[in-house]
């Protein structure tokens, strides 16, 4: 609808006036695109006749290149409208405007405002674009040399309206399937929606089918990611679906395995969000990769193995409370930690030193670094030894004898030496309660007596040991990690932690496999700063640093070789170029050598020509002259003749 505002106005018809013209390409009835143009001459009495006009800035006086309109028929020209009575005054959803884009007014009403800015829906294109005020104006229409204004526009709201920001699901390779932030820009007759994803200068405009289309899925906070965790990783399309398969050692980094190839790449914690669908009009939170898919070849692929921590079972080792307890002093157990339940013939060889803790306020589980044992023939072995299957009671309340005698012999024979704090993984394992309240509910494991050991700061009692210590990786490169570093960690935490660990290594031994020529340089280092985190716990990580080394070593070799291809074939290329600018003149210069000769020739010509016409002229030259002498010479004879 059209409201009048009772301003008439005539076009100008004089050279130099300012106005505005359309093109036939953009004038229709549903919305057009007028053009800031400066007339360049006057009006012809025939409407018929295209006028000469020159296009200019939307918002300034200035030309505008390159032009988009030359000339126009008179249907096509109007004068400038009125002036933004409140430029302001911001728009409201609804009003009718026209906006600058494209060098012209596109026409258009307003879908959104965005505080400073508007989103605007351009007719024409159709299209939705967001617009400052200061690049907007009143849509009028100029009929019957009449301005009028055109009243609101009365929009609907629905859950896919225009400039509704949502996500479209389309193919990109080598991902498949990805979600695209896209935004709407109408509704099609076809029940399908019109959308534009992409980069503001690469931006498609696509007809989806409501079932290839959700709204943006909600913000989830800033909760970490755990292992075999569905996520959706933002890569250059989209978001891309996705696997979790290691957490770095790096602050907020993830190895996640991409889209259907299962590519595996590093991402940060910013480029990632849990996996969402969009059913019945509720999100629904997509769940972890089950335990139950995973076959058992699956489980030696250190990134697809889920470790599950469970609790501890009472068949893994015994607990045992309420002992009779030696009183410790908290200093003691500062410097010391606990002293070892252990055969009193076994000899510790080597003594690695054990750093001060903190005070202690919660039961722990204890150890250190592997050691090696020497066992020297036993006068005495603990009764627990024998008596697994006996009453619980009575084996502690050996045990805690045979503690206390244990630790006396030991303080005698390395007296002025920090304690060791040792636990064996045998196949069979007994739990001791340590003999300070303290450490009341501590579990020290003490095995059959063996050549060499593996002091653990926790009870294995979780089955995916069985699966890890079953993988050919760790058969072929075999792993003694104390995991001393759990020590300060709870001890509920530090068996699943240790898991963690040993999983880590595996998947960064698949990385070290998986390491491609084009991989950068800073990528290859992040693998070998995890490995030397993993080397804390005791891991053996010697071979695969060498192999980052050389690796790192090539990869110098290789980029130096790449910086002087390129220069190479730089210069090769620039040679190439100049040898066919010389190949080009070689072909052209017969051709001008041939057209200078037959120039040469005409020139010969016409001198000969001229040469010829030359003698002509003089001896008609010498003719007039001889005719000039004799008219002289009759005339001095006439002057001189006697009077008869």
């Amino acid at each position: 609808m059209l409201s009048t505002t009772g301003r008439k106005e005539k076009l100008a018809v004089s050279t130099g006036s300012y106005i505005e013209v359309s093109s036939d390409e953009h004038y229709h009835a549903t919305g057009n695109v007028w053009y800031h143009a400066l007339l360049q001459e006057n009006l012809a009495s025939s409407k018929r006749k295209k006028l000469s006009v020159l296009h200019l800035n939307p918002l300034s006086n200035e030309d505008y290149s390159p032009p988009l309109i030359t000339t126009a028929f008179h249907r096509l020209i109007r004068p400038v409208p009125p002036p933004d009575p409140f430029p302001e005054v911001g728009f409201e959803k609804g009003d009718m405007i026209d906006a600058a884009h494209k060098g012209g007014w596109w026409s258009g009403w307003v879908i959104k405002v965005l505080g400073e800015s508007f989103l605007v829906y351009l007719r024409f294109e159709p299209d939705v674009i967001e617009v400052e005020r200061k690049d907007m104006r009143p849509h009028w229409v100029w009929k019957d040399a009449e301005w009028f204004r055109c009243e609101k526009r009365l929009l609907t709201e629905s859950e896919f309206s225009s400039g509704t920001e949502v996500e479209v699901r389309t193919k990109v390779e080598p991902f498949g399937d990805i979600w695209a932030p896209a935004i709407i820009i109408k509704k099609n007759e076809d029940e399908t929606l019109l959308v534009k994803y992409g980069e503001e200068n690469a931006c498609r405009k696509i007809n989806v089918p409501y079932s290839k289309i959700r709204p943006s899925p909600p913000s989830f906070g800033s909760r970490p990611f755990g292992l075999m965790e569905n996520v959706d990783v933002l890569v250059a399309s989209g978001w891309c679906p996705s696997v979790v398969s290691m957490v770095l050692c790096e602050y907020n980094r993830y190895t996640v395995l991409l889209g259907r190839n299962k590519k595996s790449k590093d991402f940060d914690h910013s480029l990632l969000r849990p996996t969402m669908e969009w059913k019945d009009g509720v999100w629904q939170t997509k769940e972890k990769v089950s335990d139950r898919k995973e076959s058992p070849h699956a489980a030696e692929e250190s990134t697809r193995i889920r470790v599950k921590v469970r609790k501890a079972r009472s068949s893994s080792g015994t607990t045992v409370k309420n002992l009779p307890q030696t009183p410790v002093s908290s200093g003691e157990i500062a410097s010391k930690m606990a002293n070892v339940v252990i055969s009193e013939n076994i000899l510790v060889s080597k003594k690695p030193e054990i750093a001060e803790t903190k005070e202690f306020h919660s039961p722990i589980v204890l150890g250190v670094v592997a050691t090696t044992l020497q066992a020297k023939p036993q006068r005495k072995k603990l009764k627990t030894m024998k008596k697994q299957k006996g009453s619980t009671n009575d084996s502690v309340g050996e045990k805690a004898h045979e503690e206390s005698n244990n630790r006396e012999s030991v303080n005698k024979r390395k007296r002025g030496r920090p304690h060791k704090f040792i636990s064996e993984e045998p196949k069979q394992k007994t739990g001791v309660a340590a003999s300070d309240p303290m450490l009341n509910n501590a579990v020290v494991e003490t095995p059959k007596a063996k050549d060499s050991t593996m002091v653990l700061p926790f009870v294995k009692k979780s089955p995916c040991w069985k699966v890890l210590e079953s993988m050919e990786i760790f058969k072929a490169m075999p792993q003694r990690p104390h995991f001393n570093p759990l020590l300060e960690c709870e001890e509920e935490s530090r068996e699943g932690d240790a898991i963690g660990a040993m999983v880590k290594f595996t998947g960064l031994l698949e990385k070290v496999n998986n390491i491609q020529g084009d991989d950068s340089v800073t990528e290859i280092n992040r693998i070998k700063e995890c490995f030397l985190k993993l080397e804390e716990h005791g891991f053996d990580v010697t071979a695969p640093c060498s192999r980052i080394d050389k690796l790192l070593s090539v990869k110098e070799s290789q980029t130096w070789a790449l910086e002087e291809l390129k220069v190479a074939e730089r210069e090769i290329t620039e040679n190439d170029n100049k040898r066919r600018k010389l190949e080009e003149d070689i072909e052209e210069l017969p051709k001008e050598i041939v057209e200078l000769q037959r120039q040469l020739a005409l020139v010969k010509e016409e001198k000969v020509a001229k040469d010829k016409e030359i003698a002509l002229m003089q001896s008609y030259a010498e003719i007039l002259d001889q005719k000039v002498q004799n008219v002289e010479q009759e005339f001095r004879e006439t002057v001189t003749s006697p009077w008869k």
